[in-house]
């Protein structure tokens, strides 16, 4: 998965335009998030985070709670799997805060 990619992908395009993908990124999402690490994972938050953006910025959120149920699984692993002292949980708080606020 090419997350810059994704990410601009994201902002291009409308949200009922990536929404019947959206299951697909989010399945995809939580097969690599346990692989990936350092630049991979900052890079992964962060396509996260952009889509959970386009998604709330369209209340796509509210309609869908299985979206909701797949996403935060995502990050939860994560937070429980990263040490207190690692840099990357950072970008994890900066992706979960960019989740809540879109999820409302």
């Amino acid at each position: 998965m090419t997350c810059n990619s994704l990410s601009k992908l994201f902002e291009t395009f409308e949200c009922q335009q990536i929404k019947p993908h959206a299951k697909d990124f989010l399945n995809a999402s939580s097969q690599v998030v346990s692989k990936y690490s350092g630049a991979a994972l900052i890079s992964l938050f962060d396509c996260i985070a952009v889509f959970a953006q386009t998604m709330g910025a369209n209340n796509a959120f509210e309609d869908n709670n299985e979206l909701v149920n797949l996403l935060m699984p995502i990050l939860s692993s994560k937070w429980t799997t990263l040490s207190d002292d690692s840099k990357l949980i950072l970008y994890l708080f900066e992706c979960f805060e960019s989740v809540i606020g879109a999820i409302g």
